[in-house]
Parts: structure tokens; C-alpha cells; sequence
């Protein structure tokens, strides 16, 4: 939201990267006063070639609003609904829901914090789009 970020992107990109290789997390840890605001940041960096994902997303009415006035290219499922994902039919359903959605508004779903091979199991037979976790690598130093 800072008003100098799109001058400081704009030159990053004139000197070391492309925009097409970068995707900003938007968390919903973090309360967001102006969601309007939000939106036209948003907007710019879209239209710059970026990707934007909403990260820890937690199945709450406020998150889904989030999701569809945004309309971010990824949505990353908070890190509680991967836990135990397997036995749980509730956090099932709830993955199913949000591949809906994704799939409504052509986004892509990421499933987080993957660290048991039944949980994985679970997330490929839903149809889940991306994984990651410890179970499929560590990240790179």
C-alpha cells in the first residue's frame, strides 16, 4: 500500500527480474482497512504481469470476500487444514468448496505445511492444484 512500491518494482525490473516470475502473498493474518485500495494495487501489479496469491486462507466469510473482490491468481489454504487433512471430513469438504470457487474464478489452489503422506494422498485425489510442504521438498538455501 505504500505508495512508492510501484516505482521500486518498476525498477527492479529494469535492472535484475521478470514480473512474470514473481507472485505477491497477500495474507489474511493482516487486517485490511481499505479493501478498495487493496484492490487497485492489485489491479496494477496484475496488469505489470505479476501473480497474487492470498495466503493463509482460512474458510471464513471474510476470506471468501477477500477472494472475490480481489480476484488473486492462487488462493493458499491455511496451514490448519492441511493437518490431519486425511481424517477429516469436514476440512475435506471445505478443500472441495474452495476448489470450486478457484475453479469458478480460474484460480489456482495451493495446499500448505504438506508433511504427511496421507494427507498428500487426500489433497491429490480432491484435486488439489499445488502442494507444498516438507513431505515434497525442502526449501532451498
Amino acid at each position: 500500500m505504500n505508495p512508492l512500491f510501484i516505482g521500486f518494482l518498476d525498477n527492479l525490473n529494469e535492472s535484475c527480474t521478470r514480473s512474470s516470475e514473481i507472485i505477491f502473498e497477500i495474507s489474511e493474518a493482516e487486517k485490511v482497512l481499505d479493501l478498495s485500495s487493496l484492490r487497485q494495487i492489485v489491479d496494477i501489479l496484475k496488469q505489470k504481469g505479476y501473480g497474487i496469491a492470498i495466503k493463509d486462507f482460512g474458510i471464513e466469510e471474510t476470506s471468501l470476500k477477500s477472494v472475490i473482490d480481489l480476484e488473486p491468481d492462487y488462493v493458499k489454504l491455511d496451514k490448519s487444514i492441511s493437518k490431519g487433512l486425511f481424517n477429516s471430513d469436514k476440512k475435506q469438504n471445505e478443500v472441495k468448496m474452495m476448489l470450486e470457487v478457484c475453479q469458478q474464478k480460474k484460480m489456482k489452489l495451493i495446499l500448505g505445511d504438506i508433511e504427511d503422506e496421507k494427507d498428500l494422498a487426500i489433497a491429490k485425489m480432491l484435486g488439489v492444484h499445488i502442494g507444498q510442504g516438507f513431505l515434497l521438498g525442502k526449501p532451498l538455501e
